[in-house]
């Protein structure tokens, strides 16, 4: 599905998490406005945010239940995306040129699809 995005958006870290499917993974703390999402970081050291449905369990280490990156997508208001996911308030959207991130779903103008593999 396609959508418009409705704010634009800038990530918030760089270099972030990407497991594969069986790594482990450190489960830190909840986020408090984004219920479900958890601070991790990977075999690698590297951080960001994994929504509780991608871990085997919340602490303190866990075990990726599929590949994942936390990587959060730059877009620019009315740019055209892909939806792929939508999950505990962000959105997984492709941009044109291939480029896969998260982006919070306020910015982005789709009904509420959850399409997750885990649900």
């Amino acid at each position: 599905m396609q959508a418009q995005i409705q704010r634009a958006y800038r990530r918030t870290y760089d270099n972030p998490l990407m497991v594969r499917k069986g790594d482990p993974v450190r489960v830190g703390r909840p986020d408090d406005e984004f219920p479900g999402w958890w601070w991790c970081a990977g075999p690698d050291g590297r951080q960001g945010w994994v929504h509780e449905k991608y871990l085997d369990q919340k602490r303190p280490t866990a075990t990726a239940l599929a590949d994942y990156s936390a990587m959060e997508l730059e877009c620019e208001k009315g740019e055209l995306v892909d939806v792929l996911l939508a999950l505990g308030g962000w959105t997984l959207c492709r941009k044109q040129n291939g480029t896969i991130g998260w982006v919070p779903s306020t910015h982005v103008g789709h009904e509420d699809v959850s399409k997750s593999p885990f649900a």
